[in-house]
């Protein structure tokens, strides 16, 4: 039975494999946030952009941090303008 269930397991970690796959994550600093509620807004104006598979800005740290698509490409330029949008400033985006 044992067998049987690591068989499992090891075929379940093989299916699984594209869900490993290495995503491109940028990060970016952010000024001009005053609560908890800024850092959300920008987080729900990133997650908008299709290119974005993820993204969450924490207020604490002033960092962004965007998940792209596999297969995608985003610019720094597009997070820019994107919280800028928001009325937010973005600086070293990488």
């Amino acid at each position: 039975m044992k067998k049987i269930y690591l068989a499992w397991v090891f075929a379940a970690l093989l299916a699984a494999q594209p869900l490993f796959a290495a995503q491109r994550v940028m990060t970016a600093k952010i000024t001009g946030m005053h609560c908890s509620s800024c850092s959300e807004t920008i987080t729900e104006e990133l997650k908008k952009l299709p290119e974005v598979a993820d993204a969450s800005v924490d207020f604490k740290t002033k960092k962004a941090q965007v998940v792209v698509k596999d297969g995608l490409s985003l610019s720094a330029e597009k997070i820019k303008a994107t919280v800028e949008a928001a009325g937010y400033k973005a600086s070293q985006i990488r």
